[in-house]
């Protein structure tokens, strides 16, 4: 028969929650000399550090005579109780029973638990203490801080016989999978390994689980067949959860074992999608938004949504985008479908918009007119259609004041914009208003308003003459009438066609009579390509040209021959409409035509044909016109000194950067520059205007063969070459710098090295160095940006130290850097154990230097797990490791594996349980009323006493509680040593924490608490 009582309390704040406390029967106990003894009194765990609110188990066993109605209630060290509680123990003879209660801690707490007997008789059992510090935000500070809370009743276990006291040795609990999002609830499938004893007959292991809400499950059985030690696999089937938690297996026997928390992170939602609106009009836009926790949206799509479906980005699982709504009326559904398979829906209804157009501008062309009439008036509309879809329109539109409609048809592809033209209207008399249409809508939209004005009549021209000469002037007079004058043309002028300027309604202008003789039309053209007309006669000229003069350049010519002397004439008189005159020198027989331009300047200048002398001497030079008065030119003496000029240098080849003498005779001329793309600059100006000119040139980089020009005033050159060949030492200036000089970390190391190379010619080249002090050249290729290059080249280092290094290039002159300065210290990955030597079940804190590389790998046939693999690598590694619970004593190598495929190792020492007590003393003795003088210095003692002597010095490692381990060394054949613990000046107040706490790192994990409450008054 099983009972369960709860009972809730208010502790410090916090209401506890429920919890159970269990008593099992266990069969073959030995005969008790009184009704009630009490045994063992345990608390699970005894310490822990862990995130509050926790849950504590106090238990304690004790023997009873049956039948025996047991009357008790728990006692707890913070002063609190439990109710009564009645126990009918049914059958005859010894029992052994067990007495639990757990306990809720919201806050740190130190403390104990324990069974008062109130009949058949009065007793109390021994205590069962505990300890919890908190971490995490929840703890809870001040007040009391536990309590317990409820307690359970249930009938004997099924006994084990012959099977060891505590069969299971340890358990997993494992829970897959470990995270969840998603719908809940969800399930979480359960599966228990365990380690159990050998046992010589077959035996049962009782357990049930426990979870983070504080619900405990029905014990469940199962039979463990007679034979070794060995492993066992339960499948304890699917949970289901709505929250993060955890699960526990709890075994039924003596040492109350525990498994490991089961943990599980839930996060709980449904799959989502929503719209910021509900219906909408074709061509809107629609904002969706889908999500789910648990998986990523894949596409969302709709027939109200152009286009129809949408796919998310990878890897979102909350998607936001803005859906242009597609002409499909009615309402739709809009469909989220999601990653894994789920999907949401939600509604859109699609309607008509009532009032599609958005705008319309409306023109008139022409809205103004001055000219003939009738003219035909286009009415034309631009209609905005933003938002309405790819669909044909009717729309329907009159004249304001108008009665009839008329109709406008759209073409499905109008792209959100429209423009026809609705009208066109006849205008025959002047006339001026204003012009709008109006739309038939649900917003009866209106256009804009177009004024116009129409004004009818005529154009006109007349010429200040009617009969010219070529080369005469006739006044034009053209008004037009409605329109600006555009051109006024006719064979009769010259230039034929006259441009008026722009916005000339009237317009007179004076227009030269050209050479086409005979009867034209004078046309004038208007803007709106109106015309009109007059009539011109042109008759002929007599002696066209009035006064002629030639000139010779130059008239007298020193320099290279054979050369050719430019003719200059000029024509005076000449009438405009003469096209051509003819002419020849004095002394020659044939007449040349020169042609005369339209338009051409007074008098007219033009260059006759060339004179060439391929000799020295001296000329008289005159020309005729061919018309009736044979007009004759002046006459030019002409002396013609034949000769060139000259250039010299004082080299003929040279290197990038060498100087040349260059002399240069202009011989009838000036110097007017000297140049060469052998040179920097390449181009040479002279001061003034020498006629010998002499200057020192630089070389330039390019090389190869080039022509140096000299050139003078008179367009005289005179030319050479000069050939530029490689200089042999090509790099005028070396400088290093270390950018770290500085380096720690593995050797051996090639250190990086700055080289500035300075003062290189252009182009890509190859340069020889090496390290000063080595014997092999080697070779880098560089490209310069205004002669310099700059480089990093690696320096060789094996060992610690300080150095200077210098680079040599190898050309003639053996040019050589600065020195540079560097200090290297070179170190070693390395690992360090923080303890060497632990337990079975203990911790070992590991350190990696990696120094350059980053740890990939720990491994320990020690650990549990074996291996780790950090998630982030990193240079540097720390971390505590569990050494198994079953490892057996010895030496195991633990290592680290480096990204380098270094690996680094240490021994760790695995010892089994040396210590069988712990005891405390103060020097000086803490009276029992714990006054004392104040200022007293209290040394808290602690001996740890050995299971035998030591047969050699016994090494122990011992700590405070969250304290660093401590090695004490129990001397070859003692059986103890005593360490200090902390020493403690008294004051008034008492210590802050009363409880001294001592572990032993060894298999059983022994540690004592000890009370130490000294203090002195004032």
């Amino acid at each position: 028969m099983k009972s369960l009582i709860v009972a809730l309390r208010r502790v410090g704040g916090t209401l506890a929650a429920m919890a159970l406390v269990s008593g099992a029967l266990a069969s073959g106990a030995a005969a008790a000399p009184t009704p009630v003894v009490f045994g063992t009194a345990t608390a699970t765990p005894k310490t822990q550090t862990v995130e509050c609110p926790t849950t504590v188990k106090l238990a304690t066993t004790a023997k009873v005579k049956a039948p025996v109605t047991l009357k008790y209630q728990w006692v707890f060290g913070n002063g609190t109780k439990s109710t009564v509680k009645q126990y009918k123990i049914g059958g005859k003879g010894i029992k052994s029973i067990r007495l639990t209660t757990t306990i809720k801690v919201s806050g740190d707490a130190k403390g104990w638990g324990a069974v008062r007997v109130l009949s058949p008789v009065k007793k109390v059992s021994k205590k069962a203490w505990f300890s919890v510090s908190c971490t995490g935000a929840d703890a809870q500070t001040g007040g009391s801080t536990w309590v317990g809370i409820g307690y359970l009743h249930e009938p004997d276990k099924p006994a084990q016989p012959e099977a060891p006291a505590n069969p299971v040795t340890s358990a997993t609990l494992n829970g897959t999978p470990k995270e969840y999002a998603g719908r809940c609830p969800t399930e979480v499938a359960l599966t228990a390994s365990f380690q159990h004893s050998a046992s010589p007959k077959a035996f049962e292991v009782a357990y049930r689980l426990r979870d983070s809400l504080g619900d405990v499950g029905q014990w469940r059985t199962t039979t463990v067949a007679a034979g070794p030690a060995s492993a066992r696999t339960v499948d304890l089937g699917k949970v289901k959860v709505a929250k993060t938690g955890w699960h526990q297996l709890e075994f039924a026997q003596p040492n109350g074992l525990l498994s490991n928390r089961a943990a599980y992170t839930i996060v709980c939602g449904v799959p989502a999608v929503t719209l910021n609106k509900t219906t909408a009009y074709p061509g809107q836009t629609v904002t969706v938004n889908a999500a789910f926790v648990g998986s990523d949206v894949k596409t969302i799509s709709s027939k109200a949504f152009d286009p129809e479906t949408h796919t998310a980005p990878a890897g979102k699982r909350d998607h936001t985008f803005d859906a242009k709504v597609s002409a499909t009326l009615g309402e739709h559904e809009v469909k989220a479908v999601f990653a894994d398979g789920d999907t949401a829906t939600a509604k859109l209804t699609v309607v008509a918009d009532p009032s599609p157009v958005k705008g319309v501008k409306l023109t008139l062309d022409p809205a103004a007119h001055e000219g003939r009439c009738p003219i035909k008036v286009k009415v034309g509309a631009t209609f905005d259609l933003t938002g309405y879809p790819a669909q044909a329109l009717s729309i329907k539109w009159r004249p304001a004041g108008a009665e009839q409609w008329k109709t406008a048809a759209v073409p499905a592809n109008h792209g959100g914009s429209f423009t026809a033209q609705l009208d066109e209207l006849t205008v025959t008399e002047s006339k001026k208003g204003a012009y709008r249409i109006e739309i038939q809508q649900a917003d009866n939209l209106k256009s804009n308003e177009v004024p116009f004005e129409y004004l009818c009549g005529e154009p006109t021209i007349t010429l200040s003459a009617t009969t010219a000469h070529p080369g005469d002037t006739v006044k034009v007079t053209v008004k037009g009438f409605g329109s600006d004058v555009k051109t006024v043309s006719s064979k009769a002028f010259t230039p034929e066609l006259h441009t008026a300027p722009a916005g000339k309604r009237e317009w007179s202008f004076d227009a030269t009579v050209s050479a086409a003789q005979g009867e034209h039309e004078v046309k004038a053209v208007f803007a709106d390509n109106d015309t009109v007309s007059a009539k011109l006669k042109v008759e002929p000229v007599p002696n066209p040209v009035q006064k002629f003069t030639v000139d010779v350049d130059p008239a007298t010519y020193v320099g290279k021959c054979p050369t050719d002397l430019e003719v200059t004439a000029k024509l005076a008189g000449i009438p405009a409409g003469v096209s051509s005159i003819q002419y020849k020198r004095v002394g020659t027989d044939t007449w040349i035509t020169l042609a005369i331009p339209a338009g051409h300047a007074e008098p007219y200048v033009v260059k006759l044909p060339s004179l060439r002398y391929t000799e020295s001497g001296k000329a008289s030079v005159q020309y005729v016109i061919n018309q009736p008065n044979k007009l004759e030119s002046n006459t030019e003496q002409v002396v013609v000194t034949c000769g060139e000029p000259t250039i010299t240098l004082s080299k003929s080849e040279a290197y990038p950067g060498d100087q040349v003498k260059v002399t240069a005779n202009g011989f009838d001329s000036d110097i007017r520059k000297i140049y060469s793309d052998a040179f920097e600059p390449s181009t040479r100006d002279p001061l003034g205007t020498p006629r010998t000119y002499e200057y020192v040139a630089v070389v330039g980089d390019e090389l190869g063969t080039h022509t140096v020009t000299a050139e003078t005033l008179n367009g005289g050159k005179a030319t050479t070459t000069i050939k530029v060949v490689p200089d042999p030492n090509k790099v005028k200036g070396v400088h290093i710098w270390f950018g770290d000089d500085d380096y720690k970390g593995r050797c051996p190391v090639s250190l990086p090295l700055t080289v500035k190379f300075t003062g290189l010619p252009r182009g890509k080249q190859t340069i020889q160095y090496r390290i000063a002090g080595t014997a092999a050249w080697q070779s880098i290729e560089v490209t310069p940006v205004l002669g310099i290059a700059i480089e990093t080249v690696r320096v060789p280092v094996t060992q610690s130290g300080k150095g200077t290094v210098k680079i040599e290039i190898n050309q003639p002159d053996k040019l050589t850097s600065n020195a540079e300065g560097y200090e290297v210290e070179c170190v070693e990955p390395s690992i360090t154990l923080r303890p060497s030597v632990t337990r079975a079940g203990g911790e070992v804190e590991v350190e990696v230097k990696g120094i350059d590389s980053k740890v990939v790998r720990v491994h320990s046939d020690a650990f549990d797990p074996k291996e780790y693999k950090p998630k982030y690598p990193d240079e540097y590694y720390e971390r505590d490791h569990r050494v198994g619970s079953n490892v057996v004593a010895g030496t195991y190598e633990v290592s680290a594996t480096l990204a380098d495929g270094t690996v680094v190792k240490a021994q760790l020492t695995v010892a089994p349980p040396q210590v069988k007590s712990i005891s405390f003393a103060t020097s000086p003795p803490v009276p029992t009323n714990n006054k004392m003088a104040c200022g007293t210095v209290v040394t808290v003692k602690a001996t740890l006493t050995l299971t035998a002597p030591a047969g050699a010095a016994q090494a122990v490692l011992w700590k405070l509680e969250n304290g660093a381990w401590k090695t004490a060394t129990v001397p070859a054949g003692q059986s103890s040593v005593t360490v200090d613990v902390l020493s403690y000046t008294v004051t008034t107040s008492k210590p802050a924490d009363k409880f001294i706490d001592v572990s032993v790192n060894q298999a059983d994990d022994i540690s004592e608490t000890f009370k130490f409450e000294p203090y002195c008054h004032g």
